[in-house]
């Protein structure tokens, strides 16, 4: 038997309903569902998941004495687009799958950096007087992701959700097992 729960947060973990240690001592498995750090109708526009909050969500994990052997990370398989105002401000946003992103990417004319604090790369572009931006998840960020699972010796890797990867991603992900 699994379960996954959100990734959480210190400043407000005390006001949840989850025992982290009592869940993990009656389940098989606790995956820790890595994204939505930031989220469709919150106050800033940003990753899903970015790779150093990712981490800290694995050390928290570690933390509330899940055993290693029990812990799985969760990974997202779509990026959030968001709509900005003049200020930056987020206006609305809507789920992209991973893999629709390079033809958003193409079909918008999207301009990328690289994104230091996030580890992705951060897409831009303009429509109808409107500024759109989004973090990239790929195949290399689901590498990283990886790599962090292996660092962490945990249990293994879950996704969110199967259907919105490329089938090329298999591919990567049976070469790194």
């Amino acid at each position: 038997m699994s379960i996954d729960l959100p990734r959480g947060d210190t400043a407000w973990n005390h006001l949840t309903g989850y025992d982290h240690k009592a869940l993990a001592g009656i389940v098989d498995t606790v995956i820790v569902m890595a994204y939505d750090e930031h989220w469709q109708g919150g106050p800033e526009a940003g990753s899903v998941s970015g790779l150093a909050w990712t981490e800290e969500g694995i050390k928290q994990y570690l933390s509330y004495g899940i055993p290693r052997s029990k812990l799985m990370l969760g990974i997202p398989f779509y990026v959030r687009e968001w709509q900005l105002d003049a200020d930056g401000k987020p206006v609305a946003s809507r789920a992209v799958y991973m893999k629709e992103v390079p033809k958003l990417i193409a079909e918008r004319g999207a301009k990328g950096t690289l994104d230091r604090e996030s580890g992705q790369m951060k897409y831009t572009y303009q429509k109808d007087g409107s500024t759109y931006v989004f973090w990239a998840e790929t195949e290399q960020t689901v590498k990283q992701r990886i790599e962090l699972a292996k660092t962490y010796d945990l249990a293994g890797i879950a996704a969110w959700r199967l259907g919105y990867e490329s089938a090329d991603l298999w591919t990567t992900l049976l070469r790194l097992k």
